[in-house]
């Protein structure tokens, strides 16, 4: 997956180490989401992201993909965003942490849909993976 215009993509399903930490530490998580911020660069075509999927593969750090902004430098288009921000969620006592993810992703979600039609791309879908 990558970066489209018609849907948001999201890799969350199998990170959960944030909700180790908060479950560790006492912590709360907060969820957060940021609308518009996938307008603030260039979109690459299909080929490019599996060249740049095929090589992360390989390599042991996070190739960066060359991104191109406003007149195509590394500086970010001017684009309107939208910060939403939940309640804060707390690990409830004995909960696992893919209890604790499984909770965060739902409220994330919700949230999500509670603001999009508010954003400046209301028919934007969130894809989680």
């Amino acid at each position: 997956e990558g970066t489209f215009d018609d849907r948001d993509v999201l890799y969350l399903k199998e990170r959960k180490g944030f909700c180790k930490l908060a479950i560790e530490s006492g912590a709360g998580v907060v969820p957060c989401y940021c609308f518009g911020e996938s307008d603030l660069f260039h979109h690459e075509g299909e080929a490019s992201l599996r060249f740049w999927r095929w090589l992360n593969r390989f390599a042991k750090v996070g190739v960066p993909f060359p991104v191109r902004g406003w007149m195509q430098t590394p500086f970010p288009k001017r684009a309107p965003l939208l910060v939403a921000l939940g309640e804060p969620l707390f690990a409830e006592e004995g909960e696992t942490v893919a209890g604790f993810h499984a909770r965060y992703v739902d409220a994330l979600v919700r949230l999500h849909g509670r603001h999009v039609g508010a954003s400046s791309k209301p028919n934007r879908k969130l894809v989680l993976v």
